[in-house]
């Protein structure tokens, strides 16, 4: 999928970080607007006067929060991407974003390069976390056990979906595991099955409203 002439809205009351990523983001040949505001109030206004593919929120905001406002934009606006930025690693702020619509979390810390990859994978409907975000969701051990919905996984679906959660794609799947990636798909349609969800995005989130980690 060519990805061209998207509006990109940045939300964030770090009006330097934020003017530095608009700055680096206008000068992308894929990237038709940038717009930057310094709070939730002037945010919600600016979408009522234009349509934006990708908003990249700041965790942390005065009067609403990023959280709060994800939550909102994304009732909202049902094809909006939004990408969370904090300083913040912890995995329990990460889930509370994932849980209120964020489909990609970045550190404040990230490149501009990796800004440009999270925001091209959400386009493309994936997820995307910080590297340091994936390691700690892999080193937290999802527990499946904890599975609410009477669900049956088996020990291998198990091991899929916790690779499948820290980012890892198909080959490298099949390469973790030793298993061909005919079966790495065919696992992922099972879990997708079971789940009653439909997109990889929709099997993450799955997961992490369940606490299953």
């Amino acid at each position: 999928m060519e990805i061209k002439n998207i509006k990109l809205l940045i939300c964030d009351d770090h009006t330097m970080l934020s003017q530095a990523i608009a700055g680096f983001l206008k000068d992308q040949s894929f990237v038709e607007k940038v717009f930057v505001c310094t709070n939730a109030k002037d945010t919600i206004e600016e979408f009522k006067k234009d349509k934006y593919d990708v908003v990249i929120l700041d965790v942390n905001m005065p009067e609403m929060s990023g959280i709060e406002l994800s939550k909102f934009l994304s009732n909202e606006y049902e094809n909006l991407k939004i990408i969370m930025l904090s300083m913040r690693s912890d995995i329990l702020t990460v889930k509370e974003c994932i849980r209120n619509g964020a489909h990609g979390y970045l550190l404040k810390n990230a490149d501009l390069t990796e800004i440009i990859e999270a925001i091209k994978r959400v386009l493309a409907g994936k997820s995307y976390f910080s590297k340091q975000i994936s390691e700690s969701l892999l080193d937290s051990q999802y527990n499946f056990s904890s599975l609410k919905d009477d669900i049956f996984i088996t020990p291998r679906e198990r091991e899929i979906l916790s690779l499948v959660i820290t980012e890892k794609s198909t080959k490298q799947i099949s390469e973790a595991l030793n298993i061909s990636e005919n079966t790495v798909e065919t696992h992922r349609k099972n879990l997708m099955k079971k789940t009653n969800t439909k997109t990889t995005v929709g099997l993450v989130k799955y997961a992490i409203e369940r606490s299953l980690f």
